[in-house]
């Protein structure tokens, strides 16, 4: 792996997290300024972290730290990189602080960074990951390489990817799409079917009939980029008109609506209503506001 950084002080060592990652060979620093090498002087293991110290102190700037090969664990649990048998799966779960289970780095929410993978897998088996595979190079016969595109700038517990046949892969599509099928199906005469259904079941139980009909939402996003002058009352707005949109629901059918938000934002007590009246639902309905 190959980790470009910015060093802010003077300082003699290069400290990463790191747990239970070992037998790390083929150190090497280079300094983006004068393209020198300093040596390494010695490699300290402890509990949560590794420690590269180097002969010389290391002056404040752009660096390039390689790690030629490093070991680790694949768990049978839910951490770091684990593995599932019938069918077989390679996957991560780096959430919350375990992307230093499964490569060196400043594992903190806070530090961010533009992450470029390649896995090398069996060539009987896909990878798949945060981002497109840009390319697949064959190693041998039984291996190959997939090299993905890079991802946006994000946390190294967001890093992801997974290894599988490909036969599993392709179950898992068709089992995604013939669940999203149905409810496409319904979509399309959602006014229709709602109205007629309403109608007999409000006459013989004298309550309404309840139907999932469809889904929307917004498109994920870096923290502090897309979103970042937006409210939850904005971005609550998009999606009800989105879905409103592709279901053909008229407004006025609209009789009930339940939103919700993590932490309650003070300029809008009532998310629900507020959202619902901005994507043009009439006031007549009934609103209700949930927060987690």
């Amino acid at each position: 792996m190959v980790l470009h950084f910015n060093l802010s002080s003077l300082t003699d060592n290069v400290t990463l997290d790191s747990v239970n990652l070992h037998s790390f060979r083929n150190i090497s620093l280079i300094c983006s300024s004068d393209l020198s090498e300093p040596a390494l002087k010695s490699i300290r293991i402890l509990r949560e972290t590794v420690e590269f110290k180097f002969e010389k102190a290391l002056f404040p700037g752009q660096y390039l730290l390689t790690i030629g090969e490093y070991n680790g664990r694949i768990g049978n649990g839910s951490e770091g990189l684990f593995e599932r048998r019938d069918p077989m799966l390679y996957t991560t779960h780096l959430q919350p602080n375990n992307a230093r289970r499964l490569f060196p780095c400043l594992d903190d929410p806070a530090v961010k960074s533009l992450f470029r993978l390649s896995v090398v897998h069996p060539t009987d088996t896909v990878a798949q990951s945060n981002t497109i595979a840009m390319d697949v190079h064959v190693e041998s016969r039984k291996w190959q390489r997939t090299i993905f595109q890079a991802t946006p700038i994000l946390p190294a517990y967001l890093v992801a990817f997974s290894v599988m046949p490909d036969s599993h892969l392709q179950n898992m599509l068709r089992a995604i799409n013939s669940t999203i099928a149905p409810v496409r199906a319904a979509s399309a005469a959602a006014s229709t079917a709602s109205t007629a259904s309403s109608t007999s079941t409000t006459s013989k139980r004298n309550i309404p009939n309840i139907v999932l009909v469809d889904a929307v939402r917004t498109p994920f996003a870096v923290s502090g980029t897309l979103y970042k002058d937006l409210m939850a009352v904005d971005l609550q707005k998009e999606a009800i008109k989105a879905l409103i949109e592709r279901t053909n629901l008229p407004h006025e059918h609209l009789d009930h609506i339940v939103c919700g938000t993590v932490i309650q934002e003070p300029r809008t007590s009532n998310i629900a209503r507020e959202a619902s009246l901005l994507a043009g639902v009439p006031d007549k309905a009934s609103f209700i506001y949930l927060t987690g």
